[in-house]
């Protein structure tokens, strides 16, 4: 006769055996819904369909709650939408979780530049430079950033340094032009600065949407 201790011992390790495997199957589960829905949120991004994208990028996190991409996607829309404290929120969390994203670092220091915090946005783009010193639009915003603290000589430095990584750079030859034709004691027009940098180019990096 089998000893019941034994017996209770069989049933226990099938219980916790069988367990796992249900927690492992709902997990992934979890994972392949907030993935799908992450997929559709990228296709919206791109699309131009910013609240369908928030839906699908909010039901992503809703599934799998540490999907980094799906939250850096979400904060990329929000600053397609204008809401930037929003944004800022978002990708805040994501250059935690991947310290060593340039371009992460790139559009949070952009999305300060948009509600004025420059000493951040400074700090963000820097910190983008130092990751990655390839990408010519941290030049370029570090440019702006420098002009409106009145470093008018290093604002000529980056859009410099942006122009060496693509000599066709239409934003920065423009700027480079206007910051060339001020004098240190003269601040320049803010409606000259909002002529050239109105022109929107949807192919920049700050649209990249992998991390």
């Amino acid at each position: 006769m089998i000893p019941l201790l034994l017996v209770v011992s069989v049933i226990i390790i099938v219980s916790l055996i069988g367990g796992l495997g249900g927690f492992f199957w709902w997990r992934q589960r979890n994972q392949a819904r907030a993935l799908t829905h992450y997929n559709n949120g990228v296709s919206y991004l791109q699309a131009g369909e910013y609240p369908k994208a928030i839906e699908a990028f909010t039901t992503a996190l809703q599934w799998q709650r540490t999907l980094v991409d799906a939250r850096y996607g979400l904060g990329l829309t929000y600053l397609q939408q204008q809401q930037y404290p929003a944004g800022i929120a978002m990708l805040e969390a994501v250059v935690k979780e991947r310290p060593a994203n340039a371009v992460a670092y790139y559009n949070l220091g952009r999305a300060y530049i948009h509600v004025g915090k420059l000493e951040e946005a400074r700090q963000a783009l820097e910190t983008a430079l130092r990751l990655n010193p390839e990408i010519k639009e941290t030049h370029f915003n570090l440019a702006r950033v420098s002009q409106e603290q009145g470093e008018l000589e290093r604002a000529k430095i980056h859009c410099r340094n942006a122009l060496k990584l693509d000599g066709n750079y239409t934003r920065a030859k423009e700027y480079l032009h206007l910051l060339n034709g001020v004098r240190k004691t003269e601040p320049i027009d803010p409606e000259v600065i909002y002529q050239a940098l109105k022109n929107f180019n949807h192919n920049d990096t700050e649209f990249l949407i992998k991390l």
